[in-house]
């Protein structure tokens, strides 16, 4: 059984210690809870293990899901931490493993994809870069910053603003492609863990520990916004996410900040429960986002203010952590963790 962030977030978590509808809705009740930090407070309303808008798809079986991805209703793609790609016909039910070509060690596996349309996708590993222009059922290894990429303790970030322009970020700097990824150049040396772009030239990064950048000309250019309200010791999985031009969203493993200035300030607004762990943030229309907790799913209707609990799995305690989210739109999504469990939403 493979688990693969849990693992990660284990001997993150020891060097921290050293140095830091048909059928009615089920009932449910509202409590208050205080977050670590006495100020914060996370008010939270529990709807029952399995949400009648969020089912298994696919149960967990044997290799770990880094990343997901759908293209329609039907056809999606994984990113398997044994460095396969899976792809499904079905909504996620059944998967079908691909072997990509590898680079170095495979067992570091493939991490994160992106998909601009439902044909062009790319994903990236500890050792690869590959692009893929038919959906997810072939792929060609393209060339990659051999330096940055090979940075294994940081989840790498990626964004393409068109089929030949992309940025690529893994914890040790911020790279540009403009060739599809057969050559990359620096455009930041910053230790950029976070990125979101709006076009090829107007983007804002986060870099460790706590610094948040902006850029209007493709990275030739950087001007620092207001900083976190706190610096972020763990930092190998972060997002980055802007709704509009004043709206933004940050995430670490530990806290859930925003900002309404364009990030010039920003404000706590969810940290998780004990023994918990954020891991992916995805935002949907309006005011509304949802957010991976360890083995829970948590939505927002009001820009993070309030946060309903809508699903936990109804089986044992640490068997099963949700890695990353994806939403075709806000009435179609899907959640991906370890052992290849899958969740599907339908509202």
């Amino acid at each position: 059984m493979t688990y693969r962030r849990p693992l990660s977030l284990l001997l993150l978590l020891a060097f921290t210690a050293c140095s830091h509808h048909d059928n009615p809705a089920p009932a449910s009740t509202t409590t208050t809870t205080t977050s670590p930090n006495p100020s914060d407070t996370i008010t939270r309303t529990t709807a029952g293990s399995d949400s009648i808008y969020w089912k298994v798809a696919c149960p967990a079986n044997t290799a770990g899901f880094d990343d997901i991805c759908f293209t329609d209703t039907l056809h999606g793609i994984a990113a398997g931490a044994d460095s396969y790609i899976y792809t499904s016909a079905d909504g996620g039910s059944t998967w079908t493993k691909t072997a990509l070509a590898q680079r170095g060690n495979p067992a570091n596996g493939l991490r994160t994809l992106f998909f601009l349309t439902p044909s062009q996708g790319y994903v990236i590993g500890a050792n690869n870069f590959a692009v893929t222009t038919d959906g997810g059922q072939h792929w060609t290894i393209k060339g990659r910053p051999d330096s940055v990429v090979t940075n294994s303790s940081k989840w790498p970030a990626c964004q393409f603003l068109s089929p030949a322009t992309g940025y690529l970020s893994t914890g040790l700097g911020l790279y540009r492609t403009d060739d599809t990824g057969t050559t990359w150049h620096a455009v930041d040396a910053d230790s950029v863990n976070a990125l979101s772009f709006a076009n090829s030239n107007m983007g804002t990064v986060f870099s460790f520990p706590n610094k948040v950048s902006t850029t209007t000309d493709g990275g030739n250019t950087w001007q620092s916004l207001g900083a976190l309200p706190a610096s972020s010791l763990n930092t190998a999985y972060t997002v980055l996410k802007y709704s509009d031009n004043l709206h933004g969203w940050f995430m670490d493993l530990f806290r859930l900040s925003v900002s309404a200035n364009g990030g010039a300030t920003w404000q706590n607004v969810f940290q998780p429960g004990s023994g918990d762990y954020l891991t992916d943030l995805k935002l949907l229309s309006g005011q509304s986002a949802y957010l991976a907790s360890g083995r829970r799913l948590y939505k927002t209707m009001d820009g993070g203010v309030t946060w309903l609990r809508e699903y936990t799995p109804a089986i044992a305690s640490g068997t099963v952590f949700i890695n990353e989210l994806f939403f075709l739109d806000d009435h179609h999504g899907w959640a991906c963790g370890t052992n290849g469990f899958v969740l599907r939403f339908s509202h």
